[in-house]
Protein backbone atom coordinates (compact mmCIF):
# COMPACT_ATOMS: atom_id res chain seq x y z
CA UNK A 1 0.00 0.00 0.00
CA UNK A 2 1.09 3.58 -0.67
CA UNK A 3 2.44 5.69 2.18
CA UNK A 4 -0.14 5.85 4.98
CA UNK A 5 -0.78 9.11 6.81
CA UNK A 6 -3.37 7.93 9.36
CA UNK A 7 -5.51 4.95 10.31
CA UNK A 8 -9.05 4.65 11.75
CA UNK A 9 -10.62 1.32 12.74
CA UNK A 10 -14.27 0.34 13.08
CA UNK A 11 -15.01 -2.99 14.78
CA UNK A 12 -17.95 -4.76 13.19
CA UNK A 13 -19.93 -6.49 15.91
CA UNK A 14 -21.37 -9.97 15.48
CA UNK A 15 -24.72 -10.01 13.71
CA UNK A 16 -26.66 -10.68 16.91
CA UNK A 17 -25.11 -7.64 18.63
CA UNK A 18 -25.63 -5.41 15.60
CA UNK A 19 -29.30 -6.25 15.65
CA UNK A 20 -29.62 -5.07 19.25
CA UNK A 21 -27.16 -2.19 19.61
CA UNK A 22 -29.48 0.58 18.47
CA UNK A 23 -32.08 -0.23 21.11
CA UNK A 24 -30.30 -2.18 23.88
CA UNK A 25 -31.30 0.33 26.54
CA UNK A 26 -34.92 0.11 25.47
CA UNK A 27 -34.92 -3.67 25.83
CA UNK A 28 -32.75 -4.24 28.90
CA UNK A 29 -35.51 -5.85 30.94
CA UNK A 30 -35.42 -9.55 30.07
CA UNK A 31 -37.21 -10.79 33.17
CA UNK A 32 -40.59 -10.89 31.49
CA UNK A 33 -40.74 -13.87 29.16
CA UNK A 34 -44.32 -13.30 28.20
CA UNK A 35 -44.73 -14.07 24.49
CA UNK A 36 -46.94 -11.09 23.86
CA UNK A 37 -44.44 -8.67 25.34
CA UNK A 38 -41.66 -10.34 23.33
CA UNK A 39 -43.60 -9.85 20.10
CA UNK A 40 -44.27 -6.23 20.99
CA UNK A 41 -40.58 -5.66 21.60
CA UNK A 42 -39.71 -7.26 18.28
CA UNK A 43 -42.24 -5.08 16.47
CA UNK A 44 -40.87 -1.97 18.16
CA UNK A 45 -37.35 -3.03 17.25
CA UNK A 46 -38.22 -3.35 13.56
CA UNK A 47 -40.06 -0.05 13.66
CA UNK A 48 -36.97 1.62 15.09
CA UNK A 49 -34.74 -0.01 12.50
CA UNK A 50 -36.97 1.04 9.60
CA UNK A 51 -35.63 4.60 9.90
CA UNK A 52 -32.36 3.35 8.41
CA UNK A 53 -33.92 2.36 5.10
CA UNK A 54 -33.62 4.22 1.81
CA UNK A 55 -36.06 6.24 -0.23
CA UNK A 56 -37.24 4.70 -3.49
CA UNK A 57 -34.33 5.00 -5.93
CA UNK A 58 -35.04 7.57 -8.64
CA UNK A 59 -33.31 7.22 -11.98
CA UNK A 60 -31.51 10.40 -13.03
CA UNK A 61 -29.47 9.21 -16.04
CA UNK A 62 -28.44 6.16 -18.06
CA UNK A 63 -25.54 5.14 -20.27
CA UNK A 64 -24.05 2.13 -22.03
CA UNK A 65 -20.42 1.07 -22.02
CA UNK A 66 -18.10 -1.62 -23.39
CA UNK A 67 -15.49 -3.85 -21.77
CA UNK A 68 -12.93 -1.05 -22.04
CA UNK A 69 -15.26 1.36 -20.17
CA UNK A 70 -15.90 3.51 -23.26
CA UNK A 71 -19.25 5.26 -22.90
CA UNK A 72 -22.02 5.07 -25.51
CA UNK A 73 -25.64 6.28 -25.85
CA UNK A 74 -28.03 4.17 -23.79
CA UNK A 75 -29.30 0.94 -25.27
CA UNK A 76 -30.74 -2.01 -23.36
CA UNK A 77 -31.84 -5.52 -24.27
CA UNK A 78 -35.42 -6.67 -23.77
CA UNK A 79 -36.30 -9.65 -21.61
CA UNK A 80 -37.21 -12.74 -23.66
CA UNK A 81 -38.62 -15.65 -21.71
CA UNK A 82 -37.07 -18.93 -22.93
CA UNK A 83 -39.98 -20.86 -24.44
CA UNK A 84 -38.60 -24.38 -24.29
CA UNK A 85 -36.91 -26.11 -21.37
CA UNK A 86 -34.46 -27.54 -20.57
CA UNK A 87 -31.77 -25.20 -21.92
CA UNK A 88 -28.07 -26.02 -21.80
CA UNK A 89 -26.04 -23.26 -20.13
CA UNK A 90 -22.60 -24.71 -20.87
CA UNK A 91 -23.04 -25.16 -24.60
CA UNK A 92 -19.93 -23.68 -26.24
CA UNK A 93 -17.99 -23.60 -22.95
CA UNK A 94 -14.20 -23.59 -23.32
CA UNK A 95 -12.10 -23.11 -20.20
CA UNK A 96 -9.13 -21.78 -22.18
CA UNK A 97 -11.19 -18.99 -23.72
CA UNK A 98 -12.88 -17.90 -20.48
CA UNK A 99 -12.09 -14.25 -19.62
CA UNK A 100 -10.42 -13.61 -16.27
CA UNK A 101 -13.19 -11.13 -15.44
CA UNK A 102 -10.92 -8.79 -13.52
CA UNK A 103 -11.25 -5.72 -15.74
CA UNK A 104 -11.02 -2.45 -13.82
CA UNK A 105 -14.23 -0.48 -13.28
CA UNK A 106 -13.25 3.19 -13.02
CA UNK A 107 -15.75 5.85 -12.06
CA UNK A 108 -15.14 7.73 -15.32
CA UNK A 109 -18.30 6.59 -17.20
CA UNK A 110 -20.52 7.54 -14.24
CA UNK A 111 -18.87 10.90 -13.69
CA UNK A 112 -18.84 11.72 -17.41
CA UNK A 113 -22.57 10.96 -17.57
CA UNK A 114 -23.32 13.16 -14.55
CA UNK A 115 -21.32 15.96 -16.13
CA UNK A 116 -22.86 15.65 -19.60
CA UNK A 117 -26.36 15.66 -18.07
CA UNK A 118 -25.41 18.55 -15.77
CA UNK A 119 -26.77 16.71 -12.71
CA UNK A 120 -27.00 18.83 -9.58
CA UNK A 121 -24.54 17.42 -7.01
CA UNK A 122 -24.74 20.11 -4.35
CA UNK A 123 -26.50 17.91 -1.78
CA UNK A 124 -24.78 14.58 -2.58
CA UNK A 125 -22.79 12.72 0.08
CA UNK A 126 -21.65 9.59 -1.82
CA UNK A 127 -21.12 8.64 -5.48
CA UNK A 128 -20.38 4.99 -6.26
CA UNK A 129 -21.10 1.87 -8.24
CA UNK A 130 -23.66 -0.45 -6.65
CA UNK A 131 -20.91 -3.03 -6.18
CA UNK A 132 -19.36 -1.06 -3.33
CA UNK A 133 -22.67 -0.75 -1.49
CA UNK A 134 -23.15 -4.51 -1.90
CA UNK A 135 -19.80 -4.99 -0.16
CA UNK A 136 -20.44 -2.50 2.65
CA UNK A 137 -24.00 -3.53 3.46
CA UNK A 138 -23.28 -7.18 2.69
CA UNK A 139 -20.84 -7.30 5.62
CA UNK A 140 -24.03 -7.71 7.67
CA UNK A 141 -23.78 -11.45 6.98
CA UNK A 142 -20.72 -11.93 4.73
CA UNK A 143 -17.17 -12.27 6.07
CA UNK A 144 -15.34 -12.07 2.73
CA UNK A 145 -12.60 -9.43 2.70
CA UNK A 146 -12.80 -6.44 0.38
CA UNK A 147 -11.14 -3.10 -0.39
CA UNK A 148 -12.64 0.17 -1.64
CA UNK A 149 -10.83 3.25 -2.90
CA UNK A 150 -12.08 6.58 -1.59
CA UNK A 151 -11.50 10.12 -2.77
CA UNK A 152 -13.20 13.16 -1.30
CA UNK A 153 -13.85 16.25 -3.37
CA UNK A 154 -16.11 19.25 -2.84
CA UNK A 155 -17.95 17.65 0.10
CA UNK A 156 -18.64 14.45 -1.90
CA UNK A 157 -17.21 11.04 -1.00
CA UNK A 158 -16.42 9.04 -4.14
CA UNK A 159 -16.12 5.26 -3.75
CA UNK A 160 -13.99 3.45 -6.34
CA UNK A 161 -14.06 -0.26 -7.10
CA UNK A 162 -10.96 -2.32 -6.28
CA UNK A 163 -10.92 -5.59 -8.19
CA UNK A 164 -10.39 -8.88 -6.37
CA UNK A 165 -6.70 -9.79 -6.28
CA UNK A 166 -7.59 -13.40 -7.05
CA UNK A 167 -7.38 -13.95 -10.80
CA UNK A 168 -8.93 -16.91 -12.58
CA UNK A 169 -11.20 -19.68 -11.35
CA UNK A 170 -10.85 -22.15 -8.50
CA UNK A 171 -11.73 -25.08 -10.78
CA UNK A 172 -13.54 -25.94 -14.00
CA UNK A 173 -16.91 -26.17 -12.25
CA UNK A 174 -16.45 -22.63 -10.93
CA UNK A 175 -15.69 -21.41 -14.45
CA UNK A 176 -18.79 -23.20 -15.76
CA UNK A 177 -20.88 -21.53 -13.08
CA UNK A 178 -19.70 -18.09 -14.23
CA UNK A 179 -20.16 -18.99 -17.89
CA UNK A 180 -23.67 -20.32 -17.27
CA UNK A 181 -24.74 -16.96 -15.82
CA UNK A 182 -23.66 -15.13 -18.97
CA UNK A 183 -25.24 -17.83 -21.12
CA UNK A 184 -28.59 -17.49 -19.36
CA UNK A 185 -28.49 -13.73 -19.93
CA UNK A 186 -27.77 -14.38 -23.62
CA UNK A 187 -30.68 -16.81 -23.96
CA UNK A 188 -33.15 -14.70 -21.96
CA UNK A 189 -32.65 -11.35 -23.73
CA UNK A 190 -33.20 -9.91 -27.19
CA UNK A 191 -29.43 -9.47 -27.75
CA UNK A 192 -29.85 -6.19 -29.64
CA UNK A 193 -26.53 -5.08 -28.21
CA UNK A 194 -23.44 -6.51 -26.54
CA UNK A 195 -22.89 -3.25 -24.67
CA UNK A 196 -23.54 -3.14 -20.93
CA UNK A 197 -26.31 -0.84 -19.77
CA UNK A 198 -26.09 1.24 -16.61
CA UNK A 199 -28.79 3.07 -14.67
CA UNK A 200 -27.77 5.94 -12.39
CA UNK A 201 -30.14 6.48 -9.49
CA UNK A 202 -30.38 8.79 -6.52
CA UNK A 203 -31.60 7.71 -3.09
CA UNK A 204 -31.47 8.89 0.52
CA UNK A 205 -30.38 6.67 3.42
CA UNK A 206 -31.76 7.13 6.92
CA UNK A 207 -32.96 10.60 5.96
CA UNK A 208 -29.30 11.63 6.24
CA UNK A 209 -27.08 10.52 3.34
CA UNK A 210 -27.86 11.37 -0.29
CA UNK A 211 -26.36 8.70 -2.54
CA UNK A 212 -25.86 8.51 -6.28
CA UNK A 213 -25.11 5.00 -7.50
CA UNK A 214 -24.72 3.34 -10.87
CA UNK A 215 -25.97 -0.20 -11.42
CA UNK A 216 -25.53 -2.45 -14.42
CA UNK A 217 -28.96 -3.65 -15.61
CA UNK A 218 -29.55 -6.94 -17.40
CA UNK A 219 -32.71 -6.14 -19.37
CA UNK A 220 -36.06 -4.41 -19.46
CA UNK A 221 -39.64 -5.65 -19.81
CA UNK A 222 -40.52 -5.81 -23.48
CA UNK A 223 -43.75 -3.83 -23.26
CA UNK A 224 -41.88 -0.95 -21.61
CA UNK A 225 -39.31 -0.55 -24.38
CA UNK A 226 -41.62 1.63 -26.47
CA UNK A 227 -42.19 3.90 -23.49
CA UNK A 228 -38.42 4.17 -23.03
CA UNK A 229 -37.93 5.37 -26.60
CA UNK A 230 -40.73 7.91 -26.20
CA UNK A 231 -39.10 9.12 -23.00
CA UNK A 232 -35.81 9.71 -24.79
CA UNK A 233 -37.60 11.84 -27.38
CA UNK A 234 -39.30 13.83 -24.62
CA UNK A 235 -36.00 14.31 -22.79
CA UNK A 236 -34.40 15.72 -25.93
CA UNK A 237 -37.22 18.27 -26.22
CA UNK A 238 -37.08 19.24 -22.56
CA UNK A 239 -33.37 19.71 -21.95
CA UNK A 240 -33.91 23.37 -21.14
CA UNK A 241 -36.74 22.67 -18.73
CA UNK A 242 -36.46 22.79 -14.98
CA UNK A 243 -34.81 19.60 -13.61
CA UNK A 244 -37.60 18.91 -11.14
CA UNK A 245 -40.22 19.13 -13.86
CA UNK A 246 -38.27 16.67 -16.01
CA UNK A 247 -38.03 14.21 -13.13
CA UNK A 248 -41.80 14.26 -12.66
CA UNK A 249 -42.33 13.28 -16.27
CA UNK A 250 -39.66 10.56 -16.35
CA UNK A 251 -41.22 7.19 -17.17
CA UNK A 252 -40.55 4.53 -14.56
CA UNK A 253 -38.68 1.72 -16.28
CA UNK A 254 -39.41 -1.91 -15.45
CA UNK A 255 -35.96 -3.41 -15.23
CA UNK A 256 -35.28 -7.11 -14.66
CA UNK A 257 -32.37 -8.83 -12.92
CA UNK A 258 -31.37 -12.25 -14.29
CA UNK A 259 -29.92 -14.95 -12.03
CA UNK A 260 -29.14 -18.66 -12.03
CA UNK A 261 -28.87 -21.14 -9.20
CA UNK A 262 -28.93 -24.85 -8.51
CA UNK A 263 -32.27 -26.67 -8.35
CA UNK A 264 -33.82 -26.51 -4.89
CA UNK A 265 -34.07 -30.27 -4.51
CA UNK A 266 -32.38 -30.92 -1.15
CA UNK A 267 -32.14 -29.34 2.30
CA UNK A 268 -28.59 -28.07 1.84
CA UNK A 269 -29.36 -26.25 -1.40
CA UNK A 270 -32.58 -24.81 -0.01
CA UNK A 271 -30.80 -23.56 3.12
CA UNK A 272 -28.04 -21.91 1.08
CA UNK A 273 -30.60 -20.27 -1.20
CA UNK A 274 -32.68 -18.90 1.67
CA UNK A 275 -29.70 -17.82 3.77
CA UNK A 276 -27.34 -16.33 1.20
CA UNK A 277 -28.73 -16.19 -2.32
CA UNK A 278 -31.99 -14.44 -1.47
CA UNK A 279 -29.94 -11.83 0.41
CA UNK A 280 -27.55 -11.28 -2.50
CA UNK A 281 -30.38 -11.15 -5.06
CA UNK A 282 -32.40 -8.78 -2.87
CA UNK A 283 -29.56 -6.37 -2.19
CA UNK A 284 -28.47 -6.10 -5.80
CA UNK A 285 -32.02 -5.34 -6.95
CA UNK A 286 -33.03 -3.21 -3.96
CA UNK A 287 -30.33 -0.58 -4.51
CA UNK A 288 -31.27 -0.09 -8.16
CA UNK A 289 -35.02 -0.06 -7.57
CA UNK A 290 -35.48 -3.28 -9.58
CA UNK A 291 -38.72 -5.03 -8.70
CA UNK A 292 -38.37 -8.30 -10.64
CA UNK A 293 -35.74 -11.05 -10.50
CA UNK A 294 -35.92 -13.95 -12.97
CA UNK A 295 -33.98 -17.01 -11.83
CA UNK A 296 -33.13 -20.04 -13.94
CA UNK A 297 -32.73 -23.14 -11.79
CA UNK A 298 -30.23 -25.63 -13.20
CA UNK A 299 -29.31 -29.25 -12.56
CA UNK A 300 -25.81 -30.65 -11.99
CA UNK A 301 -25.16 -30.64 -15.75
CA UNK A 302 -26.06 -26.93 -15.97
CA UNK A 303 -29.38 -27.51 -17.71
CA UNK A 304 -32.10 -25.03 -16.72
CA UNK A 305 -35.23 -27.03 -16.04
CA UNK A 306 -37.25 -24.39 -14.18
CA UNK A 307 -37.59 -20.60 -14.34
CA UNK A 308 -39.14 -18.55 -11.54
CA UNK A 309 -40.03 -14.87 -11.25
CA UNK A 310 -39.55 -13.19 -7.87
CA UNK A 311 -40.61 -9.83 -6.57
CA UNK A 312 -37.71 -8.18 -4.75
CA UNK A 313 -39.72 -7.79 -1.54
CA UNK A 314 -40.68 -11.48 -1.75
CA UNK A 315 -37.03 -12.48 -1.31
CA UNK A 316 -36.85 -10.93 2.15
CA UNK A 317 -39.85 -13.02 3.15
CA UNK A 318 -38.25 -16.22 1.85
CA UNK A 319 -35.05 -15.46 3.78
CA UNK A 320 -36.72 -14.06 6.90
CA UNK A 321 -35.36 -16.82 9.17
CA UNK A 322 -31.78 -15.86 8.26
CA UNK A 323 -31.60 -12.12 7.53
CA UNK A 324 -33.59 -8.93 7.90
CA UNK A 325 -33.55 -5.94 5.49
CA UNK A 326 -33.84 -3.34 8.24
CA UNK A 327 -30.97 -4.83 10.23
CA UNK A 328 -28.83 -4.93 7.09
CA UNK A 329 -29.49 -1.26 6.36
CA UNK A 330 -28.61 -0.35 9.95
CA UNK A 331 -25.24 -2.10 9.69
CA UNK A 332 -24.44 -0.39 6.39
CA UNK A 333 -25.54 2.97 7.74
CA UNK A 334 -23.08 2.64 10.62
CA UNK A 335 -20.23 1.95 8.21
CA UNK A 336 -21.08 4.93 6.00
CA UNK A 337 -21.33 7.04 9.15
CA UNK A 338 -17.87 5.81 10.15
CA UNK A 339 -16.50 6.86 6.74
CA UNK A 340 -18.25 10.23 6.78
CA UNK A 341 -17.03 11.01 10.29
CA UNK A 342 -13.39 10.19 9.63
CA UNK A 343 -12.56 11.51 6.17
CA UNK A 344 -11.24 14.96 5.36
CA UNK A 345 -12.08 16.77 2.15
CA UNK A 346 -9.78 16.65 -0.87
CA UNK A 347 -8.00 13.53 0.40
CA UNK A 348 -7.54 9.91 -0.72
CA UNK A 349 -8.20 6.79 1.33
CA UNK A 350 -8.33 3.02 1.23
CA UNK A 351 -11.16 1.26 3.09
CA UNK A 352 -10.46 -2.39 3.91
CA UNK A 353 -12.63 -5.04 5.49
CA UNK A 354 -10.97 -8.01 7.15
CA UNK A 355 -13.63 -9.46 9.41
CA UNK A 356 -14.48 -8.16 11.93
CA UNK A 357 -12.54 -4.92 11.39
CA UNK A 358 -13.09 -2.14 8.88
CA UNK A 359 -9.94 -0.06 8.52
CA UNK A 360 -9.77 3.38 6.91
CA UNK A 361 -6.28 4.35 5.74
CA UNK A 362 -5.57 7.94 4.77
CA UNK A 363 -3.10 7.89 1.87
CA UNK A 364 -0.41 10.33 0.82
CA UNK A 365 -1.78 12.22 -2.18
CA UNK A 366 1.71 12.49 -3.65
CA UNK A 367 1.90 8.70 -4.10
CA UNK A 368 -1.75 7.55 -4.30
CA UNK A 369 -3.25 8.15 -7.77
CA UNK A 370 -6.56 9.97 -8.09
CA UNK A 371 -9.67 7.98 -9.02
CA UNK A 372 -11.33 11.14 -10.37
CA UNK A 373 -10.67 12.39 -13.94
CA UNK A 374 -9.33 15.94 -14.06
CA UNK A 375 -12.15 17.16 -16.31
CA UNK A 376 -14.74 16.00 -13.80
CA UNK A 377 -12.90 17.69 -10.96
CA UNK A 378 -12.95 21.00 -12.82
CA UNK A 379 -16.65 20.67 -13.62
CA UNK A 380 -17.45 19.66 -10.03
CA UNK A 381 -15.63 22.69 -8.64
CA UNK A 382 -17.69 24.98 -10.86
CA UNK A 383 -21.05 23.23 -10.53
CA UNK A 384 -20.98 22.99 -6.74
CA UNK A 385 -19.95 26.60 -6.15
CA UNK A 386 -22.22 28.16 -3.61
CA UNK A 387 -24.16 31.02 -5.12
Amino acid sequence: MKHIKSVNIYHLKPQQQQQQQHNQNRYNNNNNNDRRNFNQRQQQKQQDLSQYSITKPKEIATFSYDDDNNRFPSIINEFKEPKQLPINLVEGFDLKSMPLNNNPSPLDPILDTLESNNINLRDIDFITYRNNLNKIFGSYINKDSWTIDIETKNDIIHLGIVMDAKIGYSDENHAKSIYSGFKFEELATSRETTLKYCSIVKTRLANQFNIILAAEIDCIEKEKKENQEKEKEKDNLKRNRDEEEQEKERVERKYIELKTYRLLNNDKTINTFERFKTFAFWMQSFWAGIETIVCGFRDEEFNVTEIKHYNTHQLSIIGRNHWNPNECMFVGYQILQFIKSNVLMNQRYSLQFIHPNIVLYQLDKSTAPSILPSGYQDWLAQSTKKK
